[in-house]
């Protein structure tokens, strides 16, 4: 039995060498798939005060609570009369309150929302004019979400902005990237200190279609600026099938080694962005449009309203290969004309030192036949609430495995009856039942990969990853 043992652990330790080097090789295949979300739920209880759509959304934490903000917007009547300026925030749990109007002469689509040190930073945004004209704003508004109260305005944009790419760099510089400044795409990267309320120039995206964007979506993560579709310049503005990255020197953040790769799954307009904290260069899509269009959703080209993508969220990074995520992870019938998330973070469940996304909120948008419904909708991580199984007595082995992983409890209080499920890449159940620990679980008639093993009792919820591999 320990010869066996031995000659098992050999096999899965060359088996662990052969999924590193697959890593460090294919980085793509390995970050590109991984799904830590449950599936998306409509909210109906949160339906937002106003139905608005290409509204500004962020997060902040207050007093140990995460709450969802959204600025501006255009109503269900899709005209420029429709354009506002309200703001209201979300608890998940409680529901609405409205806040202070965003303190502008005109409402305003089209803007973005960052928080950095625990304040809210407004910028840019477009008005549109009863005669049809569309202005490009360079006004930084400050909200403090502690008193819900409007601070005076930061130093202005130096190129005023819509349309752009926001995201914030290590909770202290916001940087604005590519979008539209009155009459065309711009290359201009503009980088906002909130703390010395200044702005700095970074290096520029190239001035060429790959690059220079409007509606695209993005952020940054740990060091790097990704950002994906959107539309370039060009008859009927075309959209961009591009993920651009951008390495920031950490030593003079202004500084920007840009890069690019074509793929036809990037080619999506104003789609919502999550940036992951916790996975290396990614970013994940959902919804957005394959065609182009004016605030009213006309298609710029002239051919009509233009529908949503049907349904499928990609997830990709600097290193490229976007991949659809399974059925499950779809939001019903496509939504499109997002301008941000609301993000919440929690501390990494198995005790590293950064912060996980635990729940990711949709707020507003539109859906089929240019139906702007104040639709909302959550997916939560799998990981919210589970404990390390070692952190409870338990213990899974091995996690590398042809199939098998053994259940052991050290705790007598702990036996009894669990019930566990896997879920694949995608969010799917792909295996349940029932357990008596100690037991052995089967997962050999599963396909190679990686999955997330979730084990339940009574107040007791614990999880890990395990990968298959024979």
């Amino acid at each position: 039995m320990q010869r066996n043992d031995a000659t098992l652990n050999m096999a899965l330790n060359l088996k662990a060498g052969f999924f590193l080097a697959l890593a460090w090789l294919c980085p793509q295949n390995l970050y590109s798939q991984l799904n830590d979300f449950d599936p998306w739920m409509e909210r109906p209880e949160f339906q937002m005060p106003i139905a608005l759509t290409n509204n500004a959304v962020t997060s902040a934490k207050v007093a140990g609570l995460y709450y969802t903000y959204t600025f501006g917007g255009i109503d269900s009547s899709l005209r420029w009369s429709g354009i506002r300026q309200d703001a209201f925030r979300l608890n998940v749990n409680t529901g609405w309150t409205i806040l202070p109007s965003i303190p502008d002469t005109l409402g305003k689509i089209a803007s973005a929302a960052s928080t950095v040190k625990g304040k809210i930073y407004l910028i840019g945004g477009y008005h549109v004019l009863e005669d049809g004209s569309e202005i490009s704003s360079n006004r930084v508004h400050v909200f403090d979400p502690v008193s819900n109260t409007w601070l005076p305005d930061g130093v202005p944009v130096p190129v005023p902005i819509d349309d752009h790419v926001q995201g914030v760099y290590r909770d202290s510089l916001i940087y604005v990237v590519t979008g539209w400044s009155n009459t065309s795409s711009v290359s201009n990267v503009q980088i906002y200190n909130p703390a010395a309320d200044t702005w700095q120039i970074g290096t520029p995206v190239p001035a060429t279609s790959q690059y220079r964007a409007f509606g695209a979506a993005g952020g940054i993560v740990g060091d790097k600026i990704i950002y994906a579709g959107g539309a370039r310049m060009g008859i009927n503005f075309p959209i961009a099938p591009y993920i651009r990255c951008g390495e920031i020197d950490p030593s003079d953040p202004t500084q920007i080694v840009w890069s690019f790769i074509e793929d036809t799954l990037a080619a999506r307009y104003r789609a919502a962005p999550i940036v992951n904290y916790d996975r290396p260069d990614a970013l994940r899509l959902v919804g957005g449009s394959s065609v182009t269009y004016n605030f009213d959703a006309i298609a710029y080209a002239g051919s009509g309203i233009v529908e949503p993508i049907s349904g499928s969220d990609v997830e990709g990074n600097c290193f490229g290969l976007m991949i659809p995520f399974g059925v499950d992870g779809r939001i019903p019938n496509g939504r499109m004309d997002y301008r941000g998330v609301g993000v919440h973070l929690t501390d990494d469940p198995w005790g590293g030192e950064d912060a996980w996304l635990d729940q990711v909120v949709l707020v507003g948008g539109m859906g089929p036949g240019r139906q702007v419904d104040g639709k909302v909708y959550t997916a939560r991580s799998y990981y919210e609430g589970l404990d390390a199984p070692e952190e409870i007595g338990m213990y899974l082995y091995p996690t590398l495995t042809p199939g098998p992983v053994q259940v052991r409890l050290d705790d007598p209080s702990l036996f009894g009856h669990w019930t566990y499920q896997m879920f694949d890449l995608s969010g799917r159940v792909v295996a349940q039942g029932h357990c008596h620990p100690p037991a052995l679980l089967d997962f050999s008639d599963r396909p190679n990969g990686l999955y997330t093993l979730v084990l339940e009792r009574e107040n007791n919820r614990v999880g890990l990853k395990v990968a298959i591999a024979r």
